[in-house]
């Protein structure tokens, strides 16, 4: 894993958060989460806290990377 992003986005009735996780290849993701690297690693702390949070993880390939200059 080369990046780790914590989003936060208060709500109503819950406070959501979503974890973006950046990895070089599928080999970091299976060395991360293990042989089932599908099922979202949720370690038991977290667990702890949440109300809720989704079973499996959702993983993209990235298409396009690059740095932007700011919008003025």
């Amino acid at each position: 894993m080369f990046r780790l992003d914590l989003y936060r986005r208060a709500g109503e009735v819950e406070t959501e958060f979503m974890t973006l996780m950046w990895f070089t290849d599928h080999e970091a993701i299976v060395r991360f989460a293990g042989p089932d690297w599908e099922t979202a690693v949720v370690p038991a702390s977290a667990r702890a806290v949440l109300s809720r949070f989704d079973e499996k993880a959702a993983h993209y390939e990235s298409r396009v990377a690059k740095e932007a200059a700011p919008h003025v």
